[in-house]
């Protein structure tokens, strides 16, 4: 190609930032597991890490070999990160608002039991 990057370079040029990103997932997959309420998410991290694991790997051998094939797979794996990515985010925005709406219901509620005991 007359100078340009192609595809295929692309691919095998991102695959350090994505496996130090993945390796970066999995820690803290990891570390969040060692707390009871990082159970529930740390799991996350880690299926997260091993999909970027696997989208450098495949980006790699799609730069070296120059196989359509890795290329597909690279692609496919990045785009299963950000789904996943996304998901989780509409999934802690959606229990976030949940948790301020409760939060404020409860304190209105002692609000007005206080007003009340005091005028009873």
């Amino acid at each position: 190609m007359n100078g340009n990057l192609d595809i295929y370079q692309s691919a095998g040029q991102n695959t350090g930032w994505i496996r130090f990103f993945g390796i970066i997932q999995i820690i803290m997959g990891v570390l969040s597991i060692l707390s009871c309420i990082g159970l529930l998410y740390g799991w996350l991290f880690i299926w997260a890490g091993a999909i970027l694991m696997k989208a450098s790997n495949a980006g790699e051998q799609a730069s070296v070999s120059r196989s359509e094939t890795a290329l597909v797979e690279y692609h496919s794996h990045v785009q299963k990160f950000f789904k996943l990515m996304s998901i989780a985010l509409i999934i802690t925005l959606i229990v976030s608002i949940i948790i301020v709406v409760v939060y404020f219901l409860f304190f209105a509620a002692l609000s007005f039991s206080a007003l009340f005991e005091s005028t009873g």
